[in-house]
């Protein structure tokens, strides 16, 4: 597996993974007595210099908890374990049969102190619209166990103690006096502390890709195809994959985080984006553009040859399909859907959860606040079908 380090360097050299006697990230496992491992540091880290990327770790072949020690090796020289002042960060990891630690609602409940009811495995964490198997989902509002009641793939349901006993005996139940401030608490933290929304990787930058030197490329998570561009002052930050003959011009931003806030009483929390972006082969993010990534296992995807305007805003969780233009300066909220040769008009706002059908005509400034049909026309500050908007106007002549 894979995890991220960040390495700060307090001394007079240069850290860096050349010939003839390389500096490399390495790691002991102490419980399994032998070394993990190598990993080069993906580059040269300056006196004073902090450098994030990822680490490769194995684990033992044998179930069991393990301490591994995490360090640098020069090789032909020592480790930097066994100097003077010795380099080594300590950290426990369990070893489960198939490699991975179990989850589940009791072990959920170490990292924010709920009550769990009746045990279940945890494959997902979302919202009690959303489709993924094995969720946990909070419940905090009776208005919503309707659509709870119809989500066939929830596993388990963090509620309050009045509402616990509305909830089905086949799903695991917790139980809070806040469930959805626990929820997004327990979500920030396993984005933040653990692997259970992926092991990170080292950045991955084809050598055929042209990433301008003002460019900004997070240390870890990010994959650039070939032929892809990426301009001046434009930052990829974690969770972004870049495909083949993708272009990111002049200041936009992929990856970055859309509104999830947590609004509870005084408190305001917000949510970790822990999912991905993906930009399809010949796409084009134009200059000042955002496109956030998703907050749970979710992908935002703009698809091949698709087109995003200048200072345009894509969120979490959004579809933008084949050849699809979304205009200068549009807004498309959350988990909407746009279908293949849709046209966004420039300031267009899309409400959340919506689809915009395939070849779908949006115009200019439209508000949409409900899905519109495969080649459907709409336009108007609350978005109708664009013929009624015009005997409308007709008719006040």
């Amino acid at each position: 597996m894979t995890i991220t380090v960040t390495l700060e360097n307090h001394s007079r050299e240069r850290l860096w993974s050349g010939p003839p006697y390389p500096v490399l990230f390495a790691s002991h496992w102490r419980g399994g007595e032998f070394e993990g491992d190598r990993t080069r540091l993906t580059q040269c880290v300056a006196p004073g210099a902090v450098h994030r990327q990822g680490m490769t770790i194995v684990a033992p072949a044998h179930p069991g908890r393990y301490e591994v020690e995490l360090t640098l090796v020069q090789e032909g020289h020592f480790w930097m374990d066994t100097t003077a002042e010795p380099l080594v960060e300590r950290i426990s990891i369990e070893v489960t049969e198939n490699g991975k630690a179990t989850f589940d609602l009791h072990r959920a409940a170490l990292f924010v102190p709920f009550t769990v009811l009746r045990n279940a495995p945890l494959a997902e964490l979302g919202f009690v619209t959303d489709t993924r198997p094995g969720m946990l989902v909070f419940l905090e509002d009776a208005r919503y166990l309707p659509a709870l009641l119809e989500q066939e793939r929830i596993g388990a349901v963090l509620t309050t103690p009045e509402l616990a006993q509305r909830v089905p005996g086949h799903l695991g139940l917790a139980t809070s006096d806040a469930p959805r401030l626990d929820f997004t608490k327990l979500h920030n933290y396993l984005a933040a502390n653990t692997c259970f929304y992926g092991d990170p990787f080292a950045t991955e930058v084809n050598v055929g890709a042209d990433v301008h030197p003002q460019a900004f490329v997070a240390a870890s998570d990010v994959r650039i195809g070939p032929g892809a561009t990426i301009g001046p002052n434009a930052a990829i930050l974690e969770g972004s994959v870049i495909a083949a003959g993708a272009v990111i011009e002049a200041g936009a931003v992929i990856g970055a985080r859309g509104f999830q806030t947590t609004r509870v009483g005084g408190e305001l929390v917000e949510m970790i984006h822990a999912g991905t972006v993906s930009i399809g082969e010949g796409a084009l993010v134009m200059a000042n553009a955002v496109v956030a990534r998703g907050v749970f296992h979710t992908a935002t995807r703009i698809g091949p040859q698709a087109r995003i305007g200048n200072q345009a805003f894509v969120s979490h969780h959004v579809t933008i399909g084949a050849c699809a233009f979304i205009g200068h300066g549009a807004v498309i909220n959350g988990n909407v859907t746009v279908g293949d040769g849709a046209w966004i008009g420039p300031g267009a706002t899309i409400s959340n959860d919506l689809v915009v059908g395939a070849g779908a005509r949006v115009s200019l400034g439209a508000t949409v606040i409900r899905s519109v049909a495969e080649r459907e026309h709409v336009t108007g500050a609350i978005a109708v079908p664009h013929r009624k908007a015009l005997r409308r106007a007709a008719e006040r002549r």
